[in-house]
């Protein structure tokens, strides 16, 4: 089939087109992260407070070791993460005062069914239980539910004075309308160790629009705590001069030598035995490991003494 030169323009540009339009794809800007980057960071400090303060919390309460591990902290959407959920959780429902909004804390069923077992003098064994809570263990959960959340208080409180104020249990948080799929949240994910190696999930969903009054303030309160710990010059003095008035012990070395231990076992009062030092050679004067002078053995007063004849330049290896 032939073309004109123009045809064939339009045809080349028809197809560059729809090769672009093969490509592209929609970008809803509502979904970029709000979370700053300082805040997540901030985030990590806090939750690496609480981990700490919870794995003896936890072991206190339920009278079984257990260790809890800080996974990760990621922002996401709700939508992503009801896709990577688990439908076996509970979930407790708490406000953190002065943030707006609730906060959610999800529990296994897994650890929750071992946590009351363990309240009620059980064993933490696990059995897979796939059930309904009863009436009386919804009530044990709200008892589990203050343990996991009396520690949050102290965690955050370097950063934001929050109160935390449990509201409710939801057995089936998928099914709620709390969230909408866009809704930004950070998702804060732990595992709980048993002493005998199992291992149960437990998070924290902290939504966006719940922090949004309070995230310049955290922000806020961590640049004064970073101001706060940088070192003033009167402190640095102050620290000088306790430094100068340390005891530190200088010991100097005559020689060494290698024995076996049979012969270590074989010395007799009067053996003598050479070491790796000639004589006249200047002896090291050593803190620690390391020699910072050479110098030579004399006396004083009636007393050995060594006068020091050389200072050795250790800047090379990372010494002041």
């Amino acid at each position: 089939m032939f073309m004109a030169s123009n045809d064939i323009l339009h045809y080349h540009n028809y197809m560059r087109k729809e090769n672009n339009e093969r490509v592209v794809r929609n970008y809803d800007f509502k979904e970029t992260s709000r979370f700053p980057k300082e805040c997540m960071q901030i985030l990590y400090t806090i939750y690496g407070n609480y981990v700490r303060a919870l794995t003896s919390n936890l072991a206190a309460r339920i009278g079984r070791a257990v260790e809890v591990e800080l996974k990760s902290i990621s922002q996401m959407t709700f939508e992503e993460y009801d896709v990577m959920s688990r439908t076996d959780n509970v979930t407790f429902m708490f406000e953190m005062q002065p943030m707006d909004g609730f906060f959610y804390l999800n529990l296994s069923n897994e650890i929750a069914f071992v946590c009351i077992d363990s309240i009620c003098g059980g064993s933490v064994e696990y059995k897979q239980v796939s059930r309904e809570f009863t009436d009386l263990e919804k009530s044990l959960l709200n008892l589990i539910a203050a343990y996991l959340l009396e520690p949050v208080n102290s965690s955050w409180k370097s950063y934001l004075d929050v109160k935390t104020k449990f509201k409710s249990i939801e057995l089936h948080l998928e099914n709620t309308q709390y969230f909408t799929p866009h809704d930004l949240i950070v998702l804060v994910d732990f595992v709980i160790i048993m002493s005998d190696g199992s291992r149960y999930s437990l998070n924290f969903i902290l939504p966006y629009h719940s922090m949004e009054n309070q995230i310049d303030n955290l922000i806020s309160a961590n640049k004064i705590n970073l101001k706060t710990m940088e070192p003033c010059e009167s402190s640095m003095d102050l620290i000088g001069q306790h430094l100068k008035n340390s005891l530190v012990d200088l010991e100097v070395v005559l020689g060494k030598t290698t024995l076996t231990l049979s012969e270590i076992n074989q010395l007799q009062v009067g053996n003598v035995f050479s070491v790796d030092r000639k004589v006249g050679e200047l002896l090291p004067l050593v803190v620690g490991n390391q020699a910072y002078f050479l110098g030579q053995l004399g006396t004083l007063k009636n007393k050995l003494a060594v006068q020091v004849l050389e200072v050795l330049d250790n800047s090379s290896e990372g010494d002041n």
